[in-house]
């Protein structure tokens, strides 16, 4: 039972105050005992989290900063009550910080991971070393449920495996995600790296475009971390992504405002000696081409956004000349592993042979959670159908293309 626990009753937002659990025991026999902390205010666990993330086992999008933005744009305006807790063992060493966000779907109050579907890969940052079983993970979400009066926990996306750690919450019953994500390890040397992919035919297109390319003007690789000039790559990316997303009839997810002040904060307050966000960009003369994103934390470079012209010049694949720069721009930096993000794409598979096994784990807390997990779990069920069918997702993607089409006409006339 917990204990020290301020009373809070289903509905009520978390503001302010810390509120304490524990310690209890998380299994059987010689177990350790964890305490929990809950908060809800990123000022009561900034100089904790900032510390403890140096050197513990997170993907990049779990880091303070990044999430901090996230939440006082994307979050506030998703109505997303932020549930950060901070766990400790018996020794009072912090051994993870759980960055979960509540929200209201229907009558249901629903935590995830924070960041929602505007980034990759979902966790926990852990201690190098800490083992939860998955006795210690249920016990942790059903204390962590009670006090912040949640019905389900659905944490998708998540990897099994990171920096050669199981990750803990993801060895919990569950089920594939949707999509896989696309990984590789990287070399010193570019060209040895290269030199390791297997298909010739690839090759020799991408290097034949590549001249082509080159016979309209020099092409250029440029960085960015911060300025004006980063802006107005953003910007450009932005331009691309809209013909695109219309192009194929979807929804565009970054023409909300609070998406678009997330990345331009983003680029803003970060600190360009250790950047939350890096821009490519594959330039001939003043024109951008390609525009590449990523973060990178951890000798990891994790891609997270990428575009291309809609020019003719598209005809000569920028994108992956640009991604072809980018990775030997990343072996160059040190990097040991660069990730592709989620989604299948023929492109990933050329760069990256490996994937990475996400996993969807839906853990329900009340009579009413167990009806959303059901529910939930069977989404994600038929989207994985969908995505892992290829004469499926190939009609998906005709019938968007005939939907964009018919948008285009409707504003033609």
């Amino acid at each position: 039972m917990p204990v020290d626990a301020v009373p809070h009753s289903p509905g009520q937002t978390l503001s302010g105050p810390v509120f304490e659990y524990g310690p209890h025991r998380a299994s059987a026999g010689t177990a350790p005992t964890y305490s929990v902390t809950i908060t809800a205010s990123f000022d009561d666990i900034d100089s904790d989290w900032r510390a403890f993330q140096q050197k513990a086992i997170c993907t990049p999008y779990q880091r303070f900063a990044w999430l901090r933005i996230w939440q006082e744009t994307i979050g506030e305006a998703s109505k997303v009550h932020p549930v950060l807790c901070r766990v400790h063992g018996a020794d009072g060493r912090l051994v993870a910080i759980l960055p979960f966000g509540r929200y209201q779907r229907g009558p249901l109050k629903v935590a995830g991971w924070l960041g929602d579907k505007h980034m990759n890969y979902f966790m926990g940052l852990y201690a190098p070393g800490t083992a939860f079983s998955a006795c210690d993970c249920r016990s942790l979400l059903a204390e962590i449920g009670t006090q912040a009066g949640i019905d389900v926990f659905q944490l998708k996306n998540q990897p099994r495996t990171w920096m050669g750690m199981t990750n803990p919450f993801a060895a919990l019953p569950g089920e594939p995600s949707p999509s896989q994500a696309y990984s590789t390890a990287l070399e010193p040397d570019f060209d040895a790296f290269y030199a390791s992919r297997p298909s010739g035919r690839w090759k020799r297109q991408l290097r034949n475009k590549a001249k082509k390319l080159d016979e309209l003007g020099a092409v250029e690789l440029r960085h960015f971390v911060d300025g004006d000039e980063a802006v107005t790559v953003l910007e450009t990316y932005l331009r691309q992504k809209a013909v695109r997303f219309a192009e194929a009839g979807i929804t565009n997810p970054f023409d909300a405002e609070p998406v678009q002040a997330f990345f331009r904060r983003v680029l803003a307050e970060q600190d360009p000696r250790e950047p939350l966000f890096e821009l490519y960009a594959l330039q001939q003369g003043d024109d951008v081409l390609a525009v590449y994103g990523g973060s990178g934390f951890h000798d990891r470079f994790s891609t997270s956004i990428c575009s291309i012209t809609d020019t003719c010049r598209k005809q000569f694949s920028p994108g992956e000349q640009l991604l072809k720069d980018v990775i030997a721009d990343r072996c160059a930096r040190g990097d040991a592993v660069l990730d592709l993000g989620i989604g299948e794409s023929r492109y990933k598979r050329h760069w990256c042979p490996d994937t990475d096994d996400l996993i969807d784990v839906f853990v329900p807390l009340s009579a009413s959670g167990h009806i959303g997990a059901l529910l939930a779990r069977s989404r994600q069920r038929l989207k994985r159908a969908i995505k892992q069918n290829e004469k499926a997702w190939n009609m998906v993607a005709l019938l968007r293309t005939m939907k964009g089409a018919r948008r285009t006409d409707a504003k033609d006339d």
